[in-house]
């Protein structure tokens, strides 16, 4: 149990899905950021963890982890290590969850899955808010020159720490929770096969990047 209620698991077209869900009212649904097989950092729907306490009083409050990432099971194929198979993953557990259309909120790379969520299915969408999104935003992102050298190894908690204190505006909400969490996901056999298949059998330059860029 966390602060944000029990985790709950959902099968998405095959696709074993953990997702929080607290409160009545309007429904509203966080997207988080990062992707699959990243070296940088395990990111899950707990990185929403202030936000979705605060608002669960006043809304039926949901965070989910993102296909591949988190506690969500990963892609079924090669093929689906793509932003499109994220997009349509999102779109089916809206579907199964049965309680649109949704207010959705999407960070980083969520904010691009909250966008084409709302461009594709619009009945699943009642607003779209999209946050600190350098995946939308115009021009050259930023990430490769502020993330450039990370205390080694990699996906350690104070690796992730500091990947995280220069993602966010305000230090202090990179909490010891979070931490704890993100250094679990990073930890689990799931995430050491993706970040194997998109860094050293090259489907994130061969397969992942093109389509995004497309």
């Amino acid at each position: 149990m966390t602060s944000m209620g029990p985790e709950r698991f959902i099968d998405v077209d095959g696709i074993r899905t953990r997702y929080f869900d607290q409160g009545e009212g309007e429904r509203i649904v966080f997207f988080h950021g990062g992707n699959f097989g990243s070296a940088g950092g395990a990111s899950t729907a707990r990185i929403w963890e202030l936000n979705f306490t605060a608002l669960a009083p006043f809304m039926n409050t949901i965070a989910v982890d993102r296909l591949g990432q988190g506690y969500t099971d990963n892609p079924k194929t090669d093929d689906d290590y793509t932003m499109h198979a994220v997009v349509q993953h999102a779109a089916g557990f809206l579907r199964a969850l049965g309680k649109g259309p949704y207010h959705l909120v999407g960070h980083s790379r969520g904010g691009y899955v909250a966008a084409r969520l709302a461009l594709e299915y619009p009945d699943l969408a009642k607003t779209s808010t999209i946050v600190s999104s350098g995946t939308l935003s115009p021009g050259i992102v930023r990430n490769h020159m502020q993330l450039a050298h990370p205390p080694k190894p990699l996906l350690t908690r104070e690796s992730q720490r500091w990947v995280y204190e220069r993602y966010s505006y305000n230090h202090t909400i990179v909490t010891e929770d979070w931490l704890d969490e993100t250094v679990a996901a990073a930890s689990t056999p799931k995430n050491a096969e993706a970040v194997r298949k998109m860094a050293h059998e090259g489907l994130e330059k061969k397969l992942f990047a093109p389509e995004l860029a497309r």
